[in-house]
């Protein structure tokens, strides 16, 4: 053992550690007195095997259990924020919000043990514990049974579990149920937010008596928790709602209310008398990695179109004419000497000069041959730079647009073509031909290559797939999309149940309605008390709902009747909830036995037994040595479990 943590009512709690996996639990230690209780025993065992089995995260797991040195004992997780008790009784009190995240975990932890067919039936502000981080659990799941039942050494009228926090039906001495559970935390619930309790009074009989009336008085101070706590504080057990009811309706207050403040628990300090310290731990910070540095990007633009056409290259139309503007190099003509007469035959060395076309008679011929293809060239040049001009630049404008700014430059509009383009939009002029600022005639023709827009795109099939996957796949094929949704009972939820113009060839921005699956209808459970564990099972089995039955003695419903539910009527749930039926076993019956010729010791442990209490007629020696002389019910007699057999000893 490492720490004494703390004691009640039923037995001492120590820090102790677990040597094989070297973490920290808590030991608690019943009294030792329970240890000869045979009865208490066997069902400490079952009860704490029970709680041993529940798995949530709002229930404290039990690791062990057993006995040493005449004393049972648990073995759970140990828990260092203190009780609900130590907060309350610090002065602190819960806010409505944070009032609201409790109820939403311990009502789920009741659901959940309840679905199960375990009950608490001792709920109270001692039996909620918070972690270090004040998250809340469940204590003492199950033994709180075995230690009512322990109980028979207690003055008559004890009533099961704390009476501060019993519910009407355990004030009147019936049996507790889920209900109980309950009211219970309704009552704690009301104490943590306002730290008082209603109908306390000077006597717990009194206190008791007042609960068995009137249903739970609320204060509208609670404001949104008002009218759940009504609903959980019903004298009726039948009339209150159920865990998994309270803990659906907790998380809608919940979103409703602001974020609540952490709740301030306590912390566990080891006592100077602690045998093991807690061990130092060092904690490890890695360096936090430097952002890496962004880098400067140029982006340059493209000014090339995505055109889809095979007589297109790069450059633009195949077989755009450049034309040039004409020029002309005049060799010089005549003598050496420049004075137009014939040439020497001879050069200035005397040497004979070598004859061409234009020496001769030719030379005058020549001449006047070139003078007019000079003069003709120059008219036809003075001509073509009077009737020429620049192509306009059209390339990006609409057709429209580009038929005037070509009719207005002198030229006139040529063939057209028509190219999907995924850059140019539709309409707009893709190239040109001849291309832009070319030199041309006046009147001649330029032809245009106009865009259809982008090339149209496949709707791809997206049924059945999650709406996540069928977003991202239409939005990679550019084309935009919308949902609605509606229930199915063969597609799960979240996946897409039908589309729009799957397969077809549409415009890039083209609109898919989609319809996403919310899942099977919801079932509305019906009301099965009263009805035979045959019927009711029959009807959950035709709504796909699940079933699990168990057990419980009533003096007042028949045998094979259900006598509770886990859902309430009416709540709607999803397909293939299990619902726990609590069916009637019938009356608790028991055979008094023969006590005759038994000490009074012996008489009182056959009575416990079989689960009777012994009553001593007036006059009777109490020595446990005394012998039993009389006994009424006789021996043999069937009587309800629970009952008094009056003993007489001599």
């Amino acid at each position: 053992m490492v720490d004494l943590v703390g004691q009640g009512g039923s037995g001492v709690v120590y820090l102790g550690r677990d040597l094989s996996l070297g973490r920290k639990v808590a030991v608690k230690l019943l009294h030792e007195g329970l240890s000869a209780d045979t009865a208490f025993i066997r069902r400490f065992h079952a009860e704490a095997k029970a709680a041993a089995s529940l798995n949530h995260p709002n229930i404290v797991k039990v690791f062990d259990w057993g006995e040493a040195e005449g004393s049972p004992y648990l073995v759970f997780e140990f828990l260092a924020g203190g009780t609900l008790r130590n907060y309350l009784d610090s002065g602190e009190r819960l806010s409505i919000a944070q009032a609201a995240k409790v109820m939403g975990d311990v009502a789920s932890a009741l659901a959940y043990a309840h679905a199960r067919g375990y009950i608490h039936r001792d709920i109270k502000p001692s039996n909620l514990l918070f972690d270090e981080e004040g998250r809340i659990r469940i204590a003492d799941f199950g033994i709180a049974r075995a230690l009512s039942e322990a109980a028979w050494t207690e003055p008559v009228g004890t009533v099961l579990g704390t009476a501060r926090y019993a519910s009407p039906e355990q004030a009147m001495g019936n049996a507790a149920n889920q209900a109980a559970d309950i009211y219970s935390f309704a009552l704690v619930i009301l104490e943590a937010v306002t730290g008082e309790l209603p109908f306390v009074t000077d006597t717990t009989l009194a206190t008791l008596v007042a609960r068995t009336r009137d249903d739970l008085a609320v204060p509208d101070s609670l404001g949104s928790l008002a009218p759940l706590l009504k609903a959980m504080g019903k004298v009726d057990p039948l009339e209150r709602w159920t865990a998994s009811k309270v803990a659906q309706e907790a998380g809608l207050i919940q979103r409703a209310l602001p974020l609540p403040e952490p709740i301030k628990v306590a912390r566990f300090a080891p006592s100077p008398a602690a045998s093991d310290p807690p061990t130092e731990v060092v904690r490890l910070v890695a360096a936090e990695p430097q952002a890496p540095v962004a880098e400067d990007l140029t982006v340059v633009p493209s000014s090339s179109s995505d055109v889809y056409d095979q007589d297109e290259t790069a450059h633009g139309p195949v077989g755009a004419a450049v034309v040039s503007e004409p020029t002309a190099q005049i060799e010089q003509v005549g003598g050496s000497d420049g004075s137009g007469g014939p040439p020497s035959l001879e050069d200035e060395g005397g040497k004979p000069r070598r004859k061409g076309l234009l020496a001769g008679p030719w030379r005058k011929l020549g001449l006047a041959f070139l003078v007019v293809i000079l003069v003709a060239a120059s008219s036809y040049f003075a001509a073509w730079r009077l009737e020429s001009a620049a192509a306009p630049n059209v390339i990006a404008q609409p057709q429209a647009t580009a038929a005037a700014m070509i009719k207005k430059a002198g030229f006139a509009e040529g063939a057209l073509r028509w190219v999907h383009s995924k850059s140019v939009p539709k309409g707009k002029v893709v190239s040109q031909s001849p291309t832009p600022r070319s030199s041309l005639w006046k009147g001649t023709k330029i032809s245009l290559v106009i865009s259809l827009g982008p090339p149209d795109v496949k709707v791809p099939n997206v049924v059945g797939e999650a709406s996540s996957a069928a977003q991202s796949q239409l939005s990679s094929t550019h084309l935009a999309y919308s949902e609605t949704s509606a229930y199915s009972e063969t597609v799960n939820a979240g996946d897409v149940i039908s589309q729009t113009q799957a397969g077809k060839m549409v415009p890039p921005g083209t609109v898919v309605e989609l319809v996403v699956s919310k899942g099977p209808i919801p079932r509305t459970v019906p009301n099965l008390v009263g009805a035979t564990q045959a019927s009711a099972s029959s009807q959950l089995a035709a709504l796909q709902l699940g079933v699990t039955v168990v057990q419980a003695y009533s003096n007042s419903v028949a045998s094979g009747v259900v006598i509770s539910q886990s859902v309430a009527a009416g709540d709607k749930v999803a397909r293939g909830t299990v619902i726990t039926l609590t069916v009637s076993q019938g009356p608790h019956l028991v055979t008094v036995p023969n006590l005759l010729g038994d000490t009074l010791s012996q008489a009182q442990a056959a009575l416990q037994e079989a689960g009777l209490t012994l009553v001593l007629y007036n006059g009777s020696n109490p020595s446990g040595n005394s012998q039993v002389t009389g006994q009424l019910p006789v021996p043999g007699k069937v009587v309800l479990y629970g009952s008094q057999v009056i003993v007489a000893t001599q």
